[in-house]
């Protein structure tokens, strides 16, 4: 576990790679020599296989993105809701404060799987929370995290039997039939409104945003038979910025199979045009690509990803 130095930057960058180096540390003092320890978040991880040891947690499928969206925890009273892959640079995972719990998919050592926390050692009382699949299966995982003079003290029971980390393995039933056919997740691009604060989007907005895709009009106000234009909120969103960019727009479904390569859209704000290029396809090893960019950067922009599509930052007002 990492230990680290109270001053923000120093805790702000060892967020980003905590869940990574976890078995480094350090120590500061404060004015009156006392020491003083700062804790990274830790997270309880799921890899969930049938008994024969199928890997079924699969963003990338059909069948597996219906099924992970099925797929909560219970906690203290509250619901989580499986929210996909959190926002990521080049497929990478960026840490988040404690205050975000959630659950969601993160690839680790080359295999997905499940994310809920985060937690400090803070807990010395035992909690408890259930994972629940989409087959009424329940487990159900019991904990204490305490930490004193960067010494942790840890426990975890799995269903009652104790664990020996925070990464945990559950066997599960398949959710495909014999002989069916593995099917493509779909593919949404997603619109942060990066200056937008608050949880909720303006009425104007609302009414007068467009989006024009092969000569047809897309609203928020009008659900398409097919392709469609949302709104969303994800607490994942904080991020970028601690009190704005927590609404998005995201639209789709695009699927590999259409074998978009140069595929284009115009979003409309406030008047403002804003034209999206973006690719979805599966390359020559089968992989899954997608892409996005918008044409009026000024420079190359980074490559963000969120859920299962790529992910533009946007300002609703120039």
């Amino acid at each position: 576990m990492e230990i680290k130095r109270r001053n923000r930057m120093t805790i702000f960058l060892s967020m980003l790679v905590g869940w990574l180096f976890l078995n480094t540390g350090c120590d500061s003092t404060d004015n009156g020599g006392e020491m003083i320890w700062d804790y990274a978040n830790r997270q309880f991880t799921f890899e969930v296989t049938t008994a024969d040891g199928q890997q079924l947690i699969d963003p990338h499928t059909g069948q597996g993105y219906e099924w992970l969206n099925k797929i909560y925890v219970e906690y203290n009273g509250n619901m989580y809701a499986n929210e996909g892959r959190p926002i990521r640079e080049e497929q990478e995972l960026r840490a988040m404060i404690e205050q975000y719990k959630g659950l969601n998919v993160v690839k680790k050592q080359g295999r997905y799987v499940l994310m809920f926390g985060e937690f400090q050692p803070r807990y010395g009382k035992k909690q408890m929370f259930k994972l629940h699949l989409p087959d009424g299966q329940t487990d159900v995982v019991e904990f204490t995290h305490t930490a004193n003079n960067g010494k942790f003290s840890t426990h975890i029971w799995l269903n009652g039997k104790k664990q020996h980390g925070f990464d945990l393995k559950l066997v599960a039933k398949p959710y495909l039939e014999p002989g069916e056919k593995v099917t493509s997740a779909p593919v949404h691009i997603y619109l942060r409104l990066v200056d937008l604060k608050g949880t909720v989007l303006p009425d104007d907005l609302v009414n007068t945003t467009i989006l024009t895709y092969k000569g047809n009009n897309y609203t928020l106000t009008e659900k398409g038979e097919h392709l469609m234009l949302l709104s969303g909120i994800s607490s994942f969103m904080p991020w970028f910025s601690p009190d704005t960019g927590h609404l998005y727009l995201y639209f789709g479904p695009f699927y590999p199979e259409e074998n978009i390569k140069d595929g284009s859209f115009v979003l409309t704000l406030y008047g403002k045009e804003i034209p999206v290029h973006f690719q979805c396809y599966k390359n020559e090893a089968g992989e899954v690509v997608y892409k996005a960019e918008s044409g009026i950067e000024k420079k190359p922009a980074k490559s963000f990803y969120f859920r299962n599509g790529p992910l533009i930052n946007v300002k609703t007002k120039s």
